[in-house]
């Protein structure tokens, strides 16, 4: 209120005889963010998902009864619970849960300060106060809270639960005036509702007062946020004290509630005293202060005043740590700032600098400074020493160097611990201080520092978290406004004592931290009590609004705040956090923009200087929302090409079971031409056994009703219309009860399915019958309809890829007997209904009935609301399959908890260990010491889970390492295992498992290096579970974030790791790099086991020795039945392959992995590329969609008739896996995309001619070097052809466009003299041949038209080497290529690849044929592969690479003999 209305107020007061009060949001307010919140967190206690719902529900249910039976307005808290404990089947005590309840609402709430002196005022002037409250809570109660508020003096409590008579009928207020004997006029009510408590009393003439808080609740209202965030903002904000403290309150205490709770709790287990850094720790010490802690001491400390007294001596790894570290300042300032005099320096010149005025503008200049401290070391050195001995004093007298602490600061690259652990060593201080940082960010700075280091995070690591990282990123200086201090930085020590820089300091933190103390204050006792879920992204959910959504107070009070480092302060320019001048950015175009969407949000600044500063961080000003959200151009054009390719009906054969499906589909308010086009794919199927079931919601839309009487008369076609709205469980029930099928399909209302979709489906169930759940994969449809894009496809069942997130979505058949057993779906999981049906659905059935198509039979559509910006990535739906996933735990009764995944919507699942099992970590090593030492060193240092042992085995190293490794292993009491034989793996391996004493082994390479605590708790955990084999971590490239492993895929060409080489801080394919997945294999770098698992299908493979004996293991675990795991929240470092280096670096070694991989596959030739998990449609799992045999198809054509006309130019052939070819064409007047098609035209040395489709690319460039932008935008184009199929390594090629017109017009464009010449590809190396075992009819035939001959047959090692040459004769012998087909007495044929040797000699021979160099072949043949005592024939093979059924085969009369 402000001074009018408190005197208007006080006023009527003072003309009143009773005074009337209404309670809730008038006298007190709750601490909670709604009312309803109570019944979450009574819920979230008692474990009853849903309860809010519940509760409002039966409370709805009761003032029905009590109204039907006595007229009562509502029912009270005891009529409530009796109707809920007719819910017998939610297993509570009701009574309980009704005392907590109300336990709860007197602990909410809270006396708004403003109304407590009104009330005050109230009782001096001696008026009659009471209180008069709807509410279901009894006015004894009621009173009670309002006393221990400080209402104290209440003559009477008016409420509807204990009067049965309520406001909001009015019935209450006639109540008051018969009951105080007071006439209307004599009575003022006041109250926060305009109708209950201004409208209804008035019209009695009861005098009333509206009491509104002056309070800007919308701007919050996006926030992810805490249950009680809001609610505390109500009750704390202040307009009277000011900007600061209020933005303490809204931001900032959320921030540290968060903090404050995760930091006490570090602190409790520990029980050791904690410093907090300058300025950083400020609010957090002046918090712990304010609560009582008293081991506590806030360190007055910051890197200028410990840079130079962390350094003794200046070797290259100090001078790197010293300054300059930015552009602009001059030589003299930096000097000056380091307390260096200027007339001390004496090689200035020898740098290269003129004078101290010259300014450190470029790199260069950087380095060139950087040496001056090698010129003048002394000097240095001798600065250096003055300043360590003051900061030895300081800390000294704080008992730093004493004993083992804790340290808390910001963090963001670990400087401050580098630093102090720099200073430690120069004064031999040897106890441990373990930092707490708010987040440490994903920076070669902060990977390198904290090398080595302890410390633990709130909110980021490097590693883990990206997705909050990148929010600190967007404006990190707001995030240090919330760390930082009233106080200047410390700029040094002088014997002992804080020097401060330069300034007046800024008194306005003083008033936030005031704001943060009262949030912190007024809601820990609750949110501790009562548990209040306070999670990182909920703390900082209101300053991630602050910094995306501003208002306009906001970026120009925050924005005029002066932004100053020290080490990069220029004498005579200030710099603010969100402002900046014309001048400024003309003179310094590099200069910091601090906050942009708080420059932008202000009115203060032009328009044109927005857009300058917008454009040079690369954001659109003013911002453009797209018509479409779409992905990577790149990944767009390569699903159309997929579509082109794939996208096509396949022939229907007739089916021995056809079952009956039902598809079920609820419908509300849904666009006429999107359900209608829903509808009509259904009807569409060339599948017939079907019903189609609509179940119209009680839809508001006047379009909805009739388009569904369209189809009521079609016999397959049921229409039911609710009555009310039940939202979508309650809809689908109804369908699901209504149908007859024997499977249940589920659609959205405006989604579309193929054509062949209940066909694809049928069939899957005719190769399994026993299959309850089957599920295809999918697309996004834009909401037009025009593009299909986003194609997911799936892996087949994956459970625990399952549990992290719902992946089998649509479209998705069930069998109908469990889907009716288990109840349909549950209304209380709105939003993930599917997801939390899916769950149970799977109770009733088993991993081994559960069938994938993997073809896109499901386009689902793309609504336009759901694409807009949210403040939270945590949506409802997200929520709800949280639940869905804590209620599964609950059923299944699973030791596990729930772990939010940034950036991914999605919860995992962290089981944890049971019973303690003790694991055997096993470790193959030789003759690497130091490197055992750093990985088991690590292990001990970092490893939570303590009861483990060590095992090394080594084969042999040289007797000084054996010694070495000996004494350090006796030191751990660890056991050694040593032998002398060939680098064996897999017999290490077993070794190690024979003696390991461990329940589970983990297999660990010697140079991994862990960093992660829980490492091992998380795998172990997820290693207890009967359905999982093994278990891998994601590995690391050392000290970065590149992904080494994350699982591996079986593809085409063999295991592949998924992801390798990525960084980790992008989402790849749908999230795999974040949520743990199913996958074939993991790497046995880091693997976990059960050991009875491990025997069970013999341990590893003593014939794999050193290459895929890790994959033989899960492929044998895969085989029994169980699935392999990545883990990808367990991280690791891989120094990888220094046990036996690396497999590329030489032939032999290459050689000897293709034997391995030959034998890997004799195994399991039914897995030789293939893989369950990774679909078939795809190539590899990676950063693109890399979809597998997906090119363009290069034909034979004839372009005469085609005009020339136009330009077409050629950008680039490139010849990688594949041919990619790029460019653009302009053909005036013809460049509407959708009227024309063109092809790549291409034509070889003898004037053949080939044409290959093409996918159109964006290229603003083209458009805007013609003029025309709208017509020449997707000017661009883009060919992928098969490696072989344009023999770009032999033959010169002349390139062109065809553009042919919707009209059938042709029109050529070549791309001028532009030939492009022979690409030569690198020597093949020798590579063991990969092979397939062939189906289809040798074809043993002369062929005279083939040249060719066996020049070697020879047999080696284990290896028949098989080199020639064969080509066909005439011109189109380059099409090509060239197998070896062993052929045994039975006709069991293999294929083996070869490869391609150059041959001169041939290409001499034979002068009648041009470009013959590469016609010679070699094969190598691994015997293992091939049946013993067998002979089999020798037979070339030539296939044309443009037409698949052009084969040739040449039998040589060679043979050879397997022994």
């Amino acid at each position: 209120m402000n001074n009018f209305e408190k005197e208007e107020l006080k006023r009527l007061i003072i003309e009143a005889t009773v005074v009337s009060f209404d309670m809730f949001d008038t006298l007190v307010f709750r601490r909670v963010n709604a009312p309803e919140t109570i019944f979450d967190l009574v819920g979230k206690h008692f474990g009853i998902h849903g309860f809010c719902k519940i509760r409002m529900a039966e409370q709805n249910e009761a003032s029905r009864r009590v109204y039907e039976k006595y007229q009562y307005p509502h029912a009270n808290i005891d009529e409530i619970y009796d109707v809920l404990a007719e819910h017998t089947e939610i297993p509570v005590n009701w009574n309980e849960v009704k005392e907590y309840e109300i336990q709860m609402e007197k602990d909410a709430l809270v006396a708004n300060r403003e109304m407590l002196e009104v009330f005050k005022f109230a009782k001096e002037q001696g008026k009659r106060v009471v209180i008069t409250s709807d509410m279901y809570l009894f006015a004894e109660t009621l009173q009670d809270i309002l006393e221990k508020q400080g209402f104290k003096g209440i003559d009477h409590v008016y409420c509807s639960a204990d009067e049965r008579k309520a406001k909001f009928n009015k019935e209450l207020f006639e109540l008051l005036s018969v009951k105080e004997n007071v006439d209307y006029t004599n009575i003022l009510h006041i109250g926060d509702k305009d109708r209950d408590d201004s409208e209804y009393p008035g019209s009695f003439g009861i005098k009333t007062f509206v009491y509104h808080r002056t309070i800007d609740l919308d701007k919050v209202k996006n926030c992810m946020d805490s249950d009680v965030d809001k609610g505390l903002y109500k009750i704390l904000y202040d307009e009277d004290k000011g900007f600061s403290y209020n933005l303490g309150v809204e931001v900032g205490g959320p921030l540290y509630m968060g903090l404050y709770r995760w930091i006490s709790e570090k602190i409790k287990k520990s029980g050791k005293k904690i410093y907090f850094l300058a300025r950083d720790g400020y609010n957090l010490f002046h918090i712990f202060k304010e609560f009582g802690c008293n081991n506590i001491e806030y360190l007055y400390t910051s890197r200028r005043a410990l840079i130079l007294a962390a350094i003794k001596e200046l070797n290259q790894e100090e001078i790197d740590t010293l300054p300059p570290y930015t552009r602009g300042q001059s030589v003299g300032e930096i000097l000056d700032y380091l307390c260096i005099e200027r007339n001390r320096i004496q090689h200035l010149a020898d740098v290269g600098f003129d004078s101290f005025d010259d300014i450190i503008q470029t790199d260069e200049d950087i380095v060139a400074f950087r040496k001056l401290y090698v010129y003048d070391k002394d000097v240095f050195l001798e600065r250096c020493k003055v300043e360590r001995e003051s900061a030895i004093k300081y800390f000294d007298r704080l008992g730093f160097f004493d004993e083992d602490a804790l340290v808390f600061d910001c963090g963001w690259q670990g400087s401050s611990q580098d630093l102090i652990e720099r200073f430690k060593k120069t004064v031999n201080c040897e106890k441990s201080h373990y930092f707490y940082y708010f987040g440490i960010k994903n920076a070669e700075k902060s990977r390198r520092q904290l090398h080595g280091l302890k410390y633990d995070t709130y909110l980021f690591d490097f590693y883990k978290n990206y997705t909050l990282q990148a929010g600190v990123n967007e404006a990190v200086v707001l995030y240090e406004l919330f760390f930082s201090s009233p106080e200047e930085s410390v700029y040094y020590y002088d014997n002992g004592n804080v020097i401060f820089e330069d300034g007046a300091g800024d008194e306005r933190k003083k008033e936030l931290l005031a704001g943060i103390l009262d949030y912190v204050k007024e809601g820990y006792s609750f949110v501790d009590k009562y548990d209040v879920e306070y999670s990182a992204e909920m703390a900082i959910g209101h300053l991630q609004r602050l910094i995306l959504l501003p208002t306009e107070e906001e970026a120009i009070t925050i924005g005029n705040i002066r932004n100053v480092d020290g080490f990069a302060r220029k004498q005579g320019e200030d710099k603010y956090i969100a402002y900046v001048t014309e001048k400024q950015l003309a003179d310094n175009p590099n200069i910091e923009i601090y906050w942009l969407r708080g420059l932008l949000k202000r009115p203060d600044i032009s328009e044109e200087l927005k857009v300058k500063c917008a454009a040079r961080e690369g954001v659109p000003y003013p911002e453009r929302v797209s018509e479409y959200h779409l992905e990577e151009a790149s990944n767009i054009r390569n699903y159309q090409r997929w579509l082109r390719i794939y996208d096509k009906e396949n022939r229907i054969e007739e089916l021995s079971y056809s079952p009956k499906f039902s598809i079920v589909i609820p419908v509300y308010n849904t666009v006429t031409e999107q359900l209608e086009n829903c509808i009509n794919s259904v009807l569409m199927q060339s599948y017939i056994n079907y019903e189609l079931i609509l179940v119209d919601d009680h839809s508001t839309w006047d379009n909805v009703v009739p388009v569904l009487q369209n189809y009521e008369q079609n016999d397959k076609v049921k229409v039911i219309y609710r009555q009310i709205n039940g939202h979508i469980s309650a809809a689908t029930n109804d369908g699901i009860f209504a149908s007859t099928g024997d499977f249940i399909v589920f659609m959205d209302c405006d989604d579309i399915i193929t054509s062949n979709a209940l066909y694809e489906m049928a069939k899957k169930l005719n190769e399994n019958p026993e299959y309850d759940f089957i599920y295809s994969d999918e697309d996004k449809i834009t909401e037009d309809g025009k593009i299909k894009h986003l194609p997911f496809f799936k892996p087949d069942w994956s459970p625990d890829l399952f549990l992290c997130m719902m992946y089998t979505n649509h479209l998705a058949t069930y069998r109908a007997s469990i889907v009716k057993e288990i109840g349909g779906l549950r209304s209380a999981y709105n939003g993930s209904q599917d997801y939390d049906f899916t769950l149970r659905f799977m109770e009733k059935s088993s991993n081994k009935k559960v069938g994938h198509v993997s073809k896109v039979l499901y386009h689902w559509r793309e609504r336009r609301e759901s694409l807009a910006f949210a403040m939270t990535s945590k949506n409802y739906a997200t929520e709800a399959s949280r639940y869905a996933k804590e209620d599964y735990i609950r059923r299944n009764k699973l030791s596990a908890h729930m772990e939010y995944i940034s950036g991914m919507s999605q919860y995992r699942i962290v089981y944890d260990v049971v019973d303690n099992p003790l694991v055997s970590i096993i470790i193959p090593s030789k003759d690497h010491p130091d490197i055992l030492k750093q990985c088991i060193n690590s292990v001990y240092e970092y490893t939570d889970y303590k009861n483990f042992e060590i095992i090394v085995v080594d084969n042999g190293s040289c007797e000084e390492n054996k010694k070495l490794i000996e004494e350090y292993l006796e030191s751990l009491h660890a056991l050694y295992l040593y032998n002398t034989f060939d680098f064996n793996f897999s017999k290490m391996c077993n070794i190690g498992a024979k003696n390991a004493k461990g329940e589970y082994l983990l297999f660990l390479n010697d140079d991994i290096e862990i960093f992660q605590p829980d490492w091992l708790y998380r795998m172990l955990g997820h290693a207890q579970q009967k359905h999982v084999g093994a278990v891998g971590a994601k590995l690391f490239y050392p000290l970065t974030t590149i992904i080494q492993h994350a699982g591996v895929s079986n593809i085409k060409e063999g295991p592949s790791h998924n992801f390798m080489t990525l960084d980790d801080s992008t989402i790849y394919n749908f999230g795999w790099n974040r949520v743990d997945y199913d996958c074939l294999a993991v790497t046995a770098a880091c693997i976990i086991i059960k050991k009875a698992k491990f025997w069970e299908i013999g341990g590893f493979d003593e014939k794999l020795s050193i290459a895929y004996n890790d994959m033989k293991l899960c492929f044998s675990l895969y085989e029994r039945g169980y699935y392999n795991v990545v883990r990808n929240d367990v991280v690791a470092y891989h120094h990888e392959s220094l046990s036996r280096g690396e497999d590329s670096i030489d032939d032999a070694k290459l050689f000897r992995q293709g034997k391995e991989k030959n034998i890997l596959f004799y195994d399991f030739p039914q897995l030789k590329g293939k893989d369950p998990f990774l679909n078939v449609n795809l190539h590899t799992i990676s950063n693109v969609l890399d979809m597998r045999d997906c090119c363009d198809t290069l034909r034979e054509a004839n372009i005469k008739g085609a005009k020339k006309a136009g330009i077409a130019t050629l950008d680039s052939v490139q010849i990688l896996d594949n041919i990619y070819i790029t460019g653009w064409s302009y053909l005036p007047g013809e460049c509407n995309e959708e009227k024309t098609t063109r092809y790549l035209v291409c034509q070889d040395p003898y004037k053949q001619t080939f044409i290959a489709d093409t996918l159109s690319v964006f290229r603003q460039d083209v458009a805007d070097a013609f003029g025309n932008g709208e017509n020449y935008r997707y000017a661009g184009f883009e060919t992928i052809l098969e490696k072989l199929q344009l023999r770009l390594d032999i033959l010169p090629y002349r390139f062109g466009i065809l553009t042919v017109t919707d009209n059938g017009k042709k029109y050529i464009s070549w791309c001028g003299t532009q030939n492009f010449e022979r690409q030569r590809v690198g020597r093949p190396r020798p590579i063991i041949s990969d092979y397939v075992l062939l189906m289809s009819k040798i074809i043993n035939d002369e062929n005279k038209e083939v040249q060719w001959n066996i020049d070697e047959n020879i047999y080696s090692d284990g290896v028949f080497k098989i080199r020639g040459y064969a080509f066909k004769r005439g011109n189109k012998h380059y099409q090509y290529s060239t197998s070896i087909v062993l052929v045994d007495k039975m006709g069991k044929a293999y294929e083996f690849e070869t490869l391609v040797e150059e041959r001169v000699d041939v290409a001499t021979a034979f002068p009648v044929e041009h470009y013959l160099f590469d016609t010679g072949f070699v094969s190598y043949v691994f015997d293992k592969v091939l049946d013993i005592q067998s002979e089999y024939e020798v037979i070339i093979r030539l296939r044309n690479k443009l037409n698949k059924n052009d084969v040739l085969d040449v039998t040589t009369g060679q043979k050879i003999f397997v022994r």
